[in-house]
């Protein structure tokens, strides 16, 4: 039977004391039911038996910040948070580990809760129990999801005046969180700890495999070059025959490829005052698609796609910016980064629109 537990984390050390932390259990099987009647101590239950081990943070080590973010989707807040948060907390950007549920507005962009902590303290916390053996896939916090009953509008009172949960309403909470944890703290701190033991066992027989397979791909793949080159040799040969019948006057052929290159490279010279009128269009265009604070660094156009680069003092100004591109069709923003200076970095790329 496969089993799933939930370490509570009911007293934690402060690092400058060198306390360890106090840890109690309760197990669920998939079916949803208690294995255990009520919360034990870690050491009175049989780790062995457990199939995913999720901890509970206590409310007491995070911290919190509350974002008003663009609505974009969740890769992306993940990229732009840690910098939105820099000049607001006083841990530094690589020594946290955070996560974030949103609420929708109705202006259109979102409110975001930001969970986070001080990776010294998370570490605290589990190196404790990977000395003991005990690895944990991810970690949440029930006292945080039971102060979001009423959504992040209400989630500081509820966590200044916390409602105390019955028996029933902490257990149905523990449950699904063992099961679907909201928030994930999964750092590389986390992953870093190892892998359970197990794990391993069928980790060794994929590695083992993986080796076979790469052994047979190493031997085909010098066949595969022998037969490649004499290949090569042969399309040479019917390459040269090739051109000399397109370009009957070049009689002397030394580099197929690099003649080859060189009358191609002729014939789009040809075409280059046709290319010149339709990129003189689009400079154009986009010089009356301007948006106060908006740059363009890098303009490129392949057949009928347009890309820009370009750089931005808000997320906003490039939506903003998105919307003036009414001559492309659907465009989108992508690699939107923020830079030492505070400026972000984006990429709008769309077709160009047909004029009939």
């Amino acid at each position: 039977m496969k089993l799933r537990a939930l370490v509570n984390v009911n007293a934690c050390g402060k690092i400058e004391q060198k306390t360890p932390p106090e840890y109690t259990i309760q197990v669920f099987n998939v079916e949803g039911a208690p294995v255990l009647s009520e919360e034990v101590a870690l050491g009175d239950f049989n780790i062995k038996d457990i199939d995913t081990i999720i901890l509970n943070l206590p409310v007491e080590i995070l911290n919190f910040r509350i974002l008003l973010l663009p609505a974009l989707e969740e890769r992306k807040l993940r990229e732009i948070i840690p910098f939105e948060m820099e000049n607001q907390v006083l841990i530094k950007r690589e020594d946290m580990i955070f996560d974030f549920v949103t609420e929708n507005r109705e202006d259109g962009r979102i409110d975001a809760l930001v969970v986070y902590l001080d990776k010294r303290d998370f570490k605290s916390i589990i190196n404790p129990l990977s000395e003991r053996g005990i690895l944990i896939s991810s970690a949440t916090s029930i006292d945080v999801m039971a102060a979001l009953s009423q959504g992040i509008k209400g989630f500081a009172e509820n966590l200044l005046n916390p409602r105390k949960l019955s028996p029933e309403e902490r257990l149905e909470l523990q449950y699904k969180e063992v099961m679907s944890p909201s928030l994930k703290f999964t750092d590389s701190e986390l992953k870093s700890e190892g892998i359970r033991k197990d794990y391993l066992k069928p980790l060794i027989k994929t590695t083992t495999l993986l080796l076979v397979l790469l052994m047979t791909l190493l031997l085909w793949f010098a066949l595969g070059a022998f037969m490649a080159d004499r290949e090569a040799k042969a399309l040479k040969r019917e390459l040269r025959d090739s051109y000399t019948t397109l370009f009957p006057r070049d009689i002397k052929v030394k580099d197929e490829v690099y003649q080859i290159k060189s009358q191609i490279k002729g014939l789009r010279e040809r075409a280059e005052s046709l290319i010149g009128i339709r990129s003189i269009d689009i400079l154009s265009r986009l010089a009356g698609s301007k948006v106060a604070g908006i740059t363009i660094v890098e303009i490129s156009i392949e057949k009928e796609t347009l890309k820009l680069k370009g750089e931005s003092p808000t997320v906003e100004a490039i939506e903003g910016y998105k919307k003036r591109l009414s001559w492309i069709q659907n465009p989108e923003v992508s690699n939107v980064t923020q830079g030492e200076r505070g400026v972000y970095s984006f990429t709008v790329a769309g077709r160009l629109k047909i004029e009939s």
